[in-house]
């Protein structure tokens, strides 16, 4: 008798739960679009006069980002390249060539 009620208990808070995250993320994207709407009213509008100071911006992110984070990821990338020189198993060496 409670395996039903618990049954039906979680199949309606899925239900619930399903309206909720539905309402949330449509009101997120109806923002989304408003917002993008009116970015691309302001660049139609002026047909091409935001063009240079929107590629402009765009790349001098782009450079924030890679000076930024550049030298993080070379270091990742150099100290994954490196072996060490003793091997943490003593498996591996014991092991000789025949």
């Amino acid at each position: 008798m409670k395996r039903t009620s618990l049954f039906a208990e979680i199949h309606q808070f899925f239900q619930v739960f399903g309206k909720y995250v539905h309402r949330r993320l449509y009101r997120l994207f109806s923002k989304f679009e408003v917002a993008k709407d009116f970015l691309v009213d302001l660049l139609y509008k002026r047909r091409g006069k935001y063009a240079r100071p929107f590629l402009h911006a765009g790349m001098m992110m782009l450079l924030f980002v890679g000076v930024t984070f550049g030298p993080i990821v070379l270091k990742k990338v150099e100290a994954g390249d490196q072996v060490p020189d003793v091997l943490p198993s003593g498996v591996l060496t014991s092991v000789t060539d025949y």
